[in-house]
């Protein structure tokens, strides 16, 4: 197992913007400075408290340090979280002064959590830290990237007056903004441990207020995908989280041009964005959403902390945030942006992929959607698990942040499987399109171009691995639909259809691939040329 590096080393040389002063001395001035990072907090020395180890079988450990700021503070792993054992190392360095705006008011020290993994656990780990705020006061947790000066906001499990307890999934700060060479991440000094660096700080209710309306910059319509959510070969249930993670994630590293229509071929059709549809089925499938969704059932109680979060997390960092929505009796949940918040009014904005650009999938009507919170609570939001799928009442609602929960870094590969036009294709089936022209022999796999000599063609389609008796298809000439007969009338001057693959999953026919060919009545010509058997 690899050791952990000596405190003091951490900090001074793998936290260069913290400024921190020499050991023997405590810095209370300008810090100093070693040309490194954002320099935006000055810090004295850092302390450990508590130095351990976490089996596979998960435990809670507790700094016992009286008269240390973080003495009661605890550490909990569930069982199988991680598939082994790993070290880690809790310390703080007191704050001297900091440069994050006019509304963070830190509470306590910086704290840093090193461990010997950077992995995403399998389950939500929690940290309980001891604070100390006046009633009327919301206290926020933050993990803090040194090199960027970001902060982002981290879920809240439980908040008292004396207590903060934080829920995620990894404790590497490096997760943050990683892995996108067209986005905020910076390159970090090789270490041979993963730490995440966490602020506390507190606003009062009455300066949230004071704001009124909290906006993000993001707008459906511009920032969210264009599809609809219906899910899809590997995604049956939804692809909601995948979905609204992906939109998030770009929106907070890569943001123009805009997201929606990025990938688009025919606007006014969903199930032709073929990248953008695998891609947001690909993440939702890598996230297991379901899972850590349900692990975070026992926070929803608190929904005058998810409210306050999502105001206090905008207004901070100007980037909107993660949902979760569930229903109590089990019947599903559901991932969804917040963008926008009325605090006074009690008013969440939502990017609800079931409602891309705020209009409804089938009539196309606008629907801004919101989240209403009064009397302490939120009120139930109406949503199907798909769009295609009854409306659910989601009458537990929390605030999940970015990152904690979802593995950036991951995502930014994906991203990269995208730009190389590969995503999905190490889960969705290998779909071709073929057809027969009328009086002709051949059966020819579908280019993107091809010129028939007959006006009339027979399509169908095939799949590895999956009988033909399991397959389906809709036909597209621009946004409608065209009835699939055995012979298909062509119109002159060059007829673009689309192919929509699908595939049975249970009772249902989900969403494989897409393709687009251009026919051409004249000579029979291909482009490229591609003939795969003779008609009889």
């Amino acid at each position: 197992m690899k050791k952990l590096l000596p405190l003091l080393v951490v900090f001074l040389f793998s936290l260069p913007s913290l400024n921190c002063s020499s050991p023997s001395s405590v810095d209370d001035s300008d810090g100093g400075g070693n040309g490194g990072g954002s320099n935006n907090i000055v810090t004295t020395r850092s302390h450990s408290v508590l130095i351990g180890t976490i089996g596979a079988a998960g435990g809670v450990e507790t700094v016992n340090a009286p008269g240390e700021p973080l003495d009661g503070m605890t550490i909990a792993v569930p069982g199988g979280a991680y598939d082994a054992a790993f070290d880690f190392d809790i310390s703080y360095a007191p704050i001297v002064s900091h440069d994050l705006g006019e509304y963070f008011d830190p509470v306590g020290p910086l704290i840093r959590v090193t461990t010997t993994t950077g992995a995403f656990a399998d389950s939500i780990m929690t940290l309980a830290i001891p604070i100390s705020i006046d009633s009327g006061s919301f206290a926020m947790a933050w993990a803090y990237d040194e090199f960027t000066g970001e902060v982002e906001g981290l879920p809240l499990f439980d908040l008292t007056n004396d207590r903060i307890t934080i829920g995620t999934r990894h404790f590497a700060t490096s997760n943050i903004y990683g892995g996108s060479s067209q986005g905020k991440s910076l390159l970090r000094p090789d270490d041979l441990n993963s730490y995440m660096n966490i602020l506390i700080s507190r606003i009062p209710e009455s300066e949230l207020a004071a704001q009124g309306v909290i906006a993000s910059g993001f707008s459906p319509g511009r920032d969210d995908w264009e599809f609809v959510n219906r899910g899809s070969f590997i995604a049956p249930g939804g692809h909601c989280a995948g979905q609204a993670m992906t939109a998030l994630w770009y929106y907070s590293t890569i943001k123009s041009p805009q997201l929606f229509g990025l990938l688009d071929t025919e606007p006014g059709i969903s199930p032709d964005n073929r990248l953008g549809y695998r891609f947001a089925s690909t993440v939702q499938k890598d996230s297991d959403f379901l899972g850590w969704a349900n692990a975070m059932g026992w926070t929803y109680a608190l929904d005058r902390v998810s409210f306050n979060a999502f105001a206090a997390s905008i207004l901070q960092t100007g980037e909107p945030q993660s949902v979760l929505i569930r229903n109590s009796a089990g019947d599903g949940g559901h991932a969804m942006i917040i963008y926008k918040v009325d605090y006074n009014s009690g008013i969440l904005y939502v990017a609800d992929p079931n409602y891309p650009g705020n209009r409804h999938f089938s009539t196309g009507e606008v629907s801004v959607r919101q989240i209403k919170f009064a009397n302490g609570k939120f009120e139930p939001y109406i949503t199907g698990l798909r769009a295609d799928k009854p409306g659910v009442s989601m009458d537990q609602i929390g605030y999940s942040g970015k990152s904690a929960f979802i593995d950036w870094a991951h995502i930014s590969n994906r991203w990269q499987e995208v730009q190389s036009g590969t995503i999905g294709n190490d889960r969705f089936p290998a779909a071709v399109c073929s057809l027969e022209i009328k009086g002709h022999n051949g059966v020819y796999l579908a280019p993107p171009v091809m010129h028939v000599g007959n006006d009339s063609i027979n399509l169908w389609i095939r799949m590895t691995g999956i009988p033909n008796a399991n397959l389906g298809r809709r036909l597209y000439r621009g946004t409608e639909r065209v009835p699939l007969d055995l012979w298909i009338p062509l119109q002159s001057g060059g007829d673009r259809l689309g192919m929509e693959m699908l595939a049975k999953v249970g009772n249902d026919y989900e969403w494989v691939d897409f393709q687009y060919t251009t026919y051409f009545i004249d000579n029979v010509r291909i482009e490229p040329a591609l003939v795969v058997g003779q008609k009889g």
